[in-house]
């Protein structure tokens, strides 16, 4: 199937035909398979669908610890403007157990135009056990406009550990609808 790969890469063959080797590269669950597709999945020169596929393939074929580079792709390609990519990446990495200290990389995420983006950035944090999570969340409260604001303020109900941070949160805002809905979380 490699061979396959580079004779289509290097003769410019059609994107199908890459996205289906890629698929099958996938279906085979082997983690040696893990280099070559993100050589696809993070390559701008390849259409988005052959990116898109080279990331459904990584769900197959990551093994148990999922590597520091594939969860960097899957982030870069989440912030792309092609919102089928950004959807399979944001897809792929709520499948994978995620490292810690990933939040700030999606703080960024957190303030994109597209709303259903937002929402599933916002969950992905909220599954999050760490306290930069927490800080995100709390800050997307204090600072997004109010739909968004009210959708982090759903994620945050019920964790103990936020409590801390919603109190220091409260004290520091002036607006009042603001310090409203952070006293209701």
């Amino acid at each position: 199937i490699e061979k396959f790969l580079a004779q289509q890469t290097k003769a410019k063959g059609p994107p199908s035909a890459i996205a289906a080797a890629l698929k099958i590269l996938g279906y085979l669950e082997d983690e040696t398979a893990i280099p070559t597709l993100l050589s696809y999945a993070r390559s701008a020169k390849e259409a988005p669908s052959v990116r898109q596929e080279a990331f459904i393939a990584m769900r197959f074929a990551l093994g148990k610890k999922t590597p520091a580079k594939v969860v960097e792709a899957l982030v870069d390609a989440a912030e792309s403007p092609d919102r089928t990519l950004a959807q399979t990446a944001l897809h792929t990495l709520g499948s994978l157990d995620l490292p810690e200290g990933l939040a700030p990389r999606l703080r960024k995420l957190v303030g994109h135009p597209d709303p259903e983006r937002v929402r599933f950035v916002l969950e992905l944090l909220s599954r999050q056990t760490g306290t930069d999570a927490l800080e995100v969340l709390v800050d997307a409260v204090c600072t997004l406009e109010r739909r968004r604001a009210e959708m982090a303020a759903q994620m945050l109900a019920g964790k103990d550990a936020a409590a801390p941070l919603l109190a220091k949160a409260l004290l520091g805002t002036k607006d009042v609808d603001r310090a409203w809905g952070l006293r209701n979380v």
